[in-house]
Parts: C-alpha cells; structure tokens; sequence
C-alpha cells in the first residue's frame, strides 16, 4: 500500500505521467500475491477478461468473464453475469405493478430478503425494507437491490416499457460493473474503487 502511495505522489508533485495504453497492445496476467491459489485476473488484447478467485479451480462457478477497456491509465471492466437480470412482462389482468426478488441460483435457493428501491418519474424514490415481493400502483424509472444478508448492492436499471409485472434474478458472486483498475505501469495494476486497493502484479504464467 505504501508504494502505491508513493508512485500516486510522484505524479502529483514531480509530473510523472504514464505513456498511454493502447487498447489491443495491453495484455497479461496480473496476481493478488506471490503465494500459490491466490486470485487472477487475465487481461487479453481481444477485450475480454477472466477473473480467477483465489483457491478455485478455473472454469468453476466462481470465474467470472467480461470486457475491457482502457480510458487514460484506467481500465474499466464489466462482466457478462451483472448483479441483477430483469425480466419485464404485462398482465393485461392486472392494473398493479408487481415486483419479485428471486436469487440467481432459484429454485435450489427459494427466496432472498432485502430491499428494493424504485425511482419514481417524479424522481422521488421509494424503500421497501426486508421483503422480496411488492406490488404498487404507479410506474417507475429505475430500480436497484441491496441484499441484506451480504449487503451486495445492484446498479440501477432503467425500466425500458410499462411492463407491469417484474422478476429480478439477484447474483452474490463476484461480478464487475464499470469497475476502475488503475494501470500503475506494465507491470502493476490496483482496484481503485474497492474498500481496500492493493497492488495486483503481472504474473509470468499466461492463463
């Protein structure tokens, strides 16, 4: 942590700058640690990436793919599997809007509890607290869900018809939605909006 510090002060005070990156020149293997089973994150010159948890096997449940790309020294990835999949519908039976929560891995995991917030086209929003399951009278603009037991949260989606009936399939594995990887040089990379950014080193095995 101390060296990330100090690479970030010397390009504030002395003007260091890094060369840009180029998009399809970019690549590697980058590790969490020295130690054998700790996690990687392979970047390709295609775009893509694959996250590698710490102590799993590759191609598990746990893996985690996705794109990339770089602004300035940043990268910005985003994965396939995204927090939550919103499946919009209308019941022609129904002038209620309903709601339902369900985890991704239903039906082996009945239900979740935790709370649902929807942004009003007044652009008010509204909380409703441990639950899975609502039913209001007037539409929204956007939603977003917080998992209590994990305290995981979705980013907002923004409701594209008056569909009145919606299913939210909520994923606690790891996933990436617009996260910021700093590039500190060829070699190093840091998670830069994470509660603790620690410095991820190229590794010499490709994956």
């Amino acid at each position: 942590m101390k060296a990330l510090y100090l690479i970030i002060l010397c390009y504030v005070f002395f003007g260091i700058t890094l060369e840009p990156f180029a998009q399809n020149t970019f690549k590697g293997t980058f590790a969490h640690g020295d130690s054998i089973g700790d996690a990687l994150i392979s970047i390709n010159t295609d775009g893509t990436f694959w996250y590698i948890p710490g102590l799993t096997i590759k191609n598990s449940a746990d893996d985690c793919k996705g794109t990339w790309k770089i602004k300035d020294d940043t990268l910005i990835l985003n994965s396939y599997q995204q927090r939550i999949l919103v499946l919009e519908d209308y019941n022609r039976k129904s002038k209620d809007i309903t709601l339902v929560v369900l985890p991704a891995n239903y039906p082996n995991k009945k239900s979740l509890i935790c709370n649902i917030f929807l942004l009003t086209e007044k652009g008010d929003t509204l909380c409703f607290h441990k639950t899975n399951r609502i039913k209001i009278k007037k539409h929204f603009k956007s939603l977003w869900i917080e998992d209590i037991e994990t305290g995981l949260k979705s980013q907002p989606y923004m409701v594209s018809t008056n569909a009145n009936c919606f299913n939210v399939l909520f994923y606690n594995g790891r996933v990436f939605e617009n996260e910021n990887w700093v590039i500190v040089d060829e070699n190093n990379i840091t998670p830069i909006n994470l509660a603790k950014s620690v410095i991820w080193s190229r590794k010499n095995e490709e994956y």
